[in-house]
């Protein structure tokens, strides 16, 4: 009978190991597949600020663009011919 509680202390212990084992895996994996993860949506999320970011630079230069294309303002015209500088003097 000693023989069988030792081979059964032993066995006990064998299998906790295992499970144990196991179990050290699984975590590791999942930490592992989690982290990959976050590091996937953290990208992305870069990958969207750079593109409204761009999107904006684009939109500015559109803006810029427009701007110098457009014409000068005409100058104001004078009223009926009378010199105000004239005048003022």
């Amino acid at each position: 009978m000693r023989r069988m509680r030792r081979g059964g202390l032993v066995r006990v212990a064998a299998t906790t190991a295992v499970v144990a084992g196991t179990a050290g895996a699984i975590s590791h994996h999942q930490q592992q597949k989690y982290a990959g993860q976050q590091a996937d949506a953290q990208q992305q999320a870069e990958m969207e600020q750079m593109a409204q970011q761009q999107t904006m630079q684009q939109q500015q230069l559109e803006a810029m663009q427009q701007q110098q294309a457009a014409p000068p303002p005409a100058p104001a015209p004078q009223a009926s011919g009378v010199d105000l500088t004239a005048q003022l003097q």
